[in-house]
């Protein structure tokens, strides 16, 4: 019986994957629970140089894949620099994106990894900006109803960068997005995802993170250790999950409950008004979205810094 390997081997050789080897090629694969660096590569190639690939592929490469960057490397759940700079080397290479597959992985992983790095997060929103604006070349430029829902699935991802919050660098994006796109016929979701998301960035506390890539490593190596258990060293090991006290103020009893510290969250300081300022003027214009969100600030925000009240008229 041929193996993993010599399957995709052979079906690269004569351009062909047929249903048959498919299915072998998938049992093995799944039934083995593990692939090599030789074999993910293998993969990537496959569909990037076969055209017709049998039904399931798709499912087959993105759940395979997802299981060697998040699943087959310590310390589980996490996708460290090395395994990132691989991805993003293979999605580059053939020098086009396939939605279906490449795509879709990345959203896959940013969906179930609890972290990965900035990088590939920002990768992914600039490969769906690049999607809109080639795009354009067939069509009108416009952001689309399925664009939409792809950002929202990198925003709101786990193992984004901001979480259940939106970081600065999401919102920075959404800002350059607006730019390039205010004149365009865009779906109406398109303004709701800004306006919630910057008001988010804005107004709403972190939630608390998961433990990082570097302190999970350590807790694995040490558990698979012989040495002698250190306080120190354990406690640095707790993740948020785990701090359960009520009297802990960074436990996620004290975070979620205290309405003292949600309040504040939502209050628009000096720091923040002057980061929105900047951001709206940076082009010299305030866009039909921007207009919303300092609209949506006037309503919903319990106390804003003064130094927004200008634009906030000027937009009104």
């Amino acid at each position: 019986m041929a193996s993993v390997k010599q399957l995709m081997e052979n079906a690269l050789t004569i351009r062909m994957l047929d249903e048959n080897r498919f299915l072998e090629l998938r049992r093995q694969v799944f039934d083995d629970g593990d692939i090599s660096i030789d074999e993910a590569d293998l993969i990537f190639a496959i569909d990037s140089q076969i055209d017709n690939l049998p039904e399931g592929w798709n499912e087959f490469f993105v759940g395979s894949l997802t299981d060697f960057l998040i699943r087959q490397t310590m310390p589980v759940g996490y996708v460290d620099t090395v395994h990132v700079s691989w991805l993003m080397e293979r999605i580059e290479f053939d020098e086009r994106l396939s939605h279906k597959t490449e795509l879709e992985l990345l959203l896959n992983i940013l969906r179930l990894a609890k972290e990965v790095p900035e990088t590939l997060e920002l990768y992914t929103l600039n490969l769906i900006k690049e999607k809109i604006v080639a795009r354009a070349i067939e069509s009108d430029f416009q952001i689309t109803g399925e664009d939409v829902k792809e950002i929202k699935r990198v925003l709101y991802a786990c193992g984004g960068h901001g979480g259940y919050a939106v970081s600065e660098t999401e919102a920075r994006f959404l800002f350059d997005l607006d730019e390039i796109s205010q004149s365009a016929d865009n779906d109406p979701e398109w303004q709701k995802l800004f306006v919630g998301a910057i008001a988010n960035h804005l107004m709403t506390m972190g939630a608390p993170v998961p433990a990082s890539y570097g302190e999970a490593r350590r807790s694995d190596e040490y558990l698979m250790s012989n040495e002698t258990i250190s306080w120190n060293l354990m406690r640095s090991f707790r993740s948020w999950s785990d701090q359960r006290d009520a009297g802990d103020t960074g436990s996620i009893s004290s975070q979620f409950l205290d309405g003292e510290r949600i309040a504040q969250a939502e209050v628009i300081d000096a720091t923040e008004a002057h980061w929105l300022i900047k951001q709206i003027n940076r082009d010299g214009t305030i866009s039909v979205n921007e207009q919303a969100l300092l609209a949506f600030i006037q309503k919903e925000c319990p106390q804003i810094h003064d130094s927004l009240q200008p634009l906030l008229r000027y937009a009104a």
